[in-house]
């Protein structure tokens, strides 16, 4: 099976992946988060929604010229990391 090299990412598609991680048992809260830092990753992205193996990095590498802290790019990048291994590409991981 051929490997996509990009992926439009849809309101339809993030909230598949909020129920999935809710079926898992996500907590509330943590599901409160998720749903921000999702929504922060939609806005940055450009008026297509596509992403590719890039996207991670370009979007950490923009996290980090707005400043923000460490722990917050971490965390965002966690929620990355999560939601390419829901969508079968583990190597666009970060």
């Amino acid at each position: 099976m051929e490997q996509k090299t990009e992926e439009k990412l849809t309101p339809e598609v993030l909230e598949t992946f909020l129920t999935h991680l809710s079926d898992r048992g996500c907590s509330h809260i943590s599901l409160q988060e998720y749903r921000r830092t999702l929504n922060g990753l939609y806005e940055y992205l450009s008026e297509e929604k596509i992403i590719t193996a890039q996207s991670g990095l370009l979007w950490r590498q923009w996290l980090e010229e707005q400043e923000f802290s460490t722990r917050t790019i971490n965390t965002r990048v966690s929620v990355w990391n999560s939601l390419m291994r829901y969508l079968g590409h583990r190597d666009w991981q970060v």
